[in-house]
């Protein structure tokens, strides 16, 4: 198999987690002047939709017990891992159970300024292991079994650990995910791949709400990818109820 058709699979499952930050951190200021958030356990829900290549699908999702503490500067926000559950093709089975014990360290505390916008937080968050590290893990085996060349097989190694480096950036929160005004925004951008192919992605985020004090009540981020000929979409929402 040549280099290029190998890459191209890894590509094709690491490109959605790196669209995120990149569209979504630097939002424009919305229509929320006032922030006040509720008091008391609120309950924050994050799921991440994956499409693999064959057309299934990988769900984690992951609920929180959070709460919204005042600061002279701001807003903190503190929380707790309640519960994990993941859904994936058997084939996934074990990478799925790892995901569900996995301790989901790092995410919070969240600071947030006065507007309620996110100033430092989850900006890395490794939601997205499952479907990276099963393309990582089948692209690597088609290299070892591809008939390439020592020297091919390397620089095929090489530029996947680049993919994985990049996608493990991707993640990131959108920065006025409690505050975003209801409706729905889009962005679109061009993006090199592999042998000078193009692709684009498309990145939409739809808030539902506000419920107290403009806190939102549910933000839906979907990226969709076109590339070589293929779509493909993946999506990650944040639902917050009170507990």
């Amino acid at each position: 198999m040549r280099l290029r058709a190998i890459l191209m699979v890894g590509v094709a499952a690491l490109l959605p987690s790196l669209a995120g930050p990149a569209l979504v951190g630097a939002a424009p200021p919305l229509r929320h002047q006032q922030f006040t958030p509720p008091q008391g356990p609120l309950v924050l829900t994050r799921t991440l939709v994956r499409g693999l290549r064959d057309g299934r699908q990988i769900v984690v999702r992951r609920s929180y017990a959070v709460e919204f503490v005042a600061e002279d500067d701001g807003y903190r926000v503190n929380g707790q891992l309640l519960e994990t559950t993941v859904e994936a093709p058997p084939r996934l089975a074990a990478l799925a159970e790892i995901e569900r014990k996995r301790p989901d360290e790092g995410t919070f505390p969240i600071e947030l300024d006065r507007s309620g916008r996110i100033r430092s937080g989850p900006h890395r968050t490794p939601a997205d292991a499952p479907v990276a590290e099963a393309a990582l893990v089948r692209t690597r085996a088609m290299i070892a079994t591809s008939g390439l060349a020592g020297a091919d097989q390397r620089e095929a190694d090489r530029q996947l650990g680049q993919l994985a480096a990049a996608a493990g950036a991707g993640g990131q929160w959108p920065v006025d995910l409690f505050t975003c005004a209801s409706g729905e925004r889009q962005e679109r951008r061009a993006i090199a791949l592999p042998d000078g192919e193009q692709g684009e992605i498309t990145v939409s985020i739809r808030a539902e709400g506000p419920i107290e004090g403009g806190l939102n009540s549910s933000v839906v981020r979907t990226v969709t990818t076109v590339m070589a000929g293929s779509t493909r979409v993946s999506s990650e929402a944040w639902n917050i109820t009170r507990r």
